[in-house]
């Protein structure tokens, strides 16, 4: 299905990444303040294939238009994409009560943190309603957190790094690193995919602090290199 997808920007001078929601493959801009400007570019074309950073313009001029090739400061793919982690590998845990898991990465120790791995004592007003629950995954030497049943909630915060279980683990058997892949999953941290498919506007086309352009980016059903 093809899409289409159009855009009034205020100009700040500088590249914008523009965000369509997805990689367009033909992108036209037209400088709606510098239009009947003579010899300013006033309109810029984008085609799928081009070269990073390459627009062609056309240029007001008292006779007629010209045409240009810009070579840098055009049209460039913009594509993004974060996945929320939601393990981390082990380093250590304690045979005590309660268990104390250290691991690599920090789980955002702090109540306000964005994805922070939070614990039963750490429950604030406007937090999670509830601490976060976890699972082990080929756990070395301490095998027992391997057969558990049901996830384990956290308890608390002992540092970035480091949380404490709402499980006695002082009849385990000794952690041991080896060659196990030694992972703690958050069950209660949902997977995302965030970030942002689309173009990024470079300075050229961009033009002047305060220009209003309008942005028109299409996909195509169907797109094809084709060589002669």
């Amino acid at each position: 299905m093809a899409f289409s997808k159009k855009f009034r920007l205020v100009s700040a001078g500088a590249a914008y990444n523009l965000n369509v929601g997805f990689v367009p493959d033909s992108v036209t801009v037209w400088n709606a303040t510098k239009w009947a400007s003579d010899g300013t570019k006033v309109m810029f074309f984008w085609h799928k294939g081009m070269t990073a950073a390459y627009a062609l313009s056309e240029i007001a001029d008292d006779t007629g238009i010209n045409r240009a090739i810009e070579t840098s400061n055009g049209f460039t793919e913009y594509s993004s994409s974060t996945v929320t982690d939601n393990s981390r590998a082990i380093t250590g845990i304690t045979a005590a009560n309660p268990g104390v898991v250290t691991i690599t990465g920090s789980i955002g120790a702090t109540a306000n943190a964005s994805g922070a791995w939070v614990g039963i004592d750490n429950v604030v007003a406007g937090g999670k309603p509830f601490g976060d629950s976890v699972i082990f995954d080929d756990v070395g030497g301490m095998t027992q957190l391997n057969d558990l049943r049901s996830p384990v909630r956290i308890k608390a915060w002992v540092s970035a790094t480091t949380f404490s279980l709402d499980l006695d683990t002082s009849s385990y058997t000794a952690f041991s690193a080896g060659t196990s892949r030694n992972q703690v999953i958050n069950v209660s941290t949902p997977i995302t995919n965030t970030g942002f498919k689309g173009i990024t506007l470079g300075s050229t086309v961009m033009g002047s602090n305060a220009d209003v352009l309008y942005v028109e980016c299409r996909l195509s059903d169907e797109y094809k290199s084709l060589s002669a």
